[in-house]
């Protein structure tokens, strides 16, 4: 097996409980192809709603909640563009890494689905 220490820090937990939803419940391949649909927000109201009953989630971090959602791929876009540049050197997956991780998520959420996630999303969480 392998371990992956890129995220092996202190981070804040509405970050961690984020990029859960995200992984686990957008699904990015789908949505970058053109299916605006390809999320499960039900899926996402059980990580949410399970991971608070454990450990509830303060007022503040309810309210950043799908902020840091739509956000928290930025990083993952960024190590997929830096891995695909600076280790293999090859300039079109880094390209394709930076028009699809980075610019197209960021596309995504500021589309009408994209806004609607959000909103859906900030609703789950419990934001003000």
């Amino acid at each position: 097996g392998i371990i992956d220490f890129h995220q092996a820090d202190y981070g804040p937990r509405v970050l961690d409980l984020a990029v859960a939803v995200e992984r686990n419940c957008f699904f990015w391949n789908r949505i970058s192809a053109g299916d605006d649909a390809a999320f499960d927000l039900r899926a996402a109201q059980l990580l949410v709603t399970s991971y608070a009953a454990e450990t509830p989630l303060e007022p503040a971090e309810r309210a950043a909640f799908a902020d840091v959602l739509a956000v928290c791929q930025f990083e993952y876009g960024i190590s997929f563009l830096d891995y695909y540049w600076g280790v293999e050197g090859d300039r079109e997956k880094a390209d394709w890494a930076w028009d699809t991780f980075v610019l197209g998520h960021a596309r995504w959420w500021e589309s009408a689905a994209g806004r609607d996630a959000h909103a859906a999303v900030a609703r789950i969480a419990g934001a003000g």
